[in-house]
């Protein structure tokens, strides 16, 4: 299957916050259990199906940031070092039962500290240049045609580590940096054909969602993003024959 991913920055007002919270009424906040669900609002996530998708991309657009006319800013944009977050759009192949790492934002420079909270827990770590990603594996739904497309937020972090590890027909050398993996916040996303769902961040911003899902642009405005994911292309058992 493809899945279309699509990040739109949207307009920071200060002096009107609720503005953003109109993007939602036209999405289905259910698809997530209400337990797990309260979770992720605690953590500053919101999570839903869009179920009115002229009506979203309608507001989408009018809550996306404005195109800078700055012609350094451009440059930089070109040059995809303008903003901390990504940008645009992608098309991501996945196969069934395979892991895959989602970056949302750009490592993040020097320390930092995160705080998740677990129920009545808070727990923080002390991260080096960490970078908040989404680990997503997709699966079968009920139905041959459905597709249950797993999430788990995590953050990467540290130096660089090589390690052994196995397989089928020999070891070999892995590089990657060490990683906290939040499993108490997965969630999964359960849909069809050019089904669209979106992740955001809660109001009042708070907590992981804001640490994923905003940063700086080249003027040092602070970018609120919203994620759009699409399944596309999802093929049939036979396919897989």
């Amino acid at each position: 299957m493809i899945l279309a991913t699509r990040f739109v920055p949207l307009n920071v007002d200060s002096k009107n916050p609720d503005h953003v919270e109109s993007l939602w009424q036209w999405t289905d906040e259910t698809v997530i259990p209400a337990e797990q669900r309260r979770m992720l609002l605690e953590n500053g996530i919101r999570v839903g199906r869009v179920t009115e998708s002229g009506r979203f991309e309608s507001k989408l657009t009018e809550l996306s940031q404005p195109t800078s006319t700055d012609e350094v800013t451009e440059f930089l944009v070109k040059a995809d070092v303008a903003s901390e977050n990504p940008a645009g759009k992608d098309r991501i192949p996945l196969r069934m039962g395979k892991r895959y790492e989602f970056p949302v934002r750009l490592p993040v420079e020097g320390a930092l500290t995160p705080l998740v909270r677990y129920d009545d827990q808070v727990i923080g770590r002390s991260l080096d240049e960490p970078q908040f990603l989404f680990a997503m594996t997709a699966n079968r739904g009920k139905s041959s045609r459905e597709i249950e497309l797993q999430l788990v937020p995590e953050i990467q972090h540290g130096a660089m580590r090589q390690r052994w590890t196995s397989s089928d027909s020999a070891l070999r050398i892995d590089t990657r940096r060490d990683a906290w993996t939040l499993d108490p916040l997965h969630f999964s996303l359960t849909g069809g054909e050019n089904d669209v769902f979106v992740i955001g961040e809660t109001l009042p911003r708070r907590g992981l969602g804001r640490l994923m899902l905003s940063g700086e642009d080249a003027g040092r405005v602070e970018q609120q993003m919203v994620l759009v994911l699409s399944f596309q292309d999802i093929p049939s058992p036979v396919d897989n024959l």
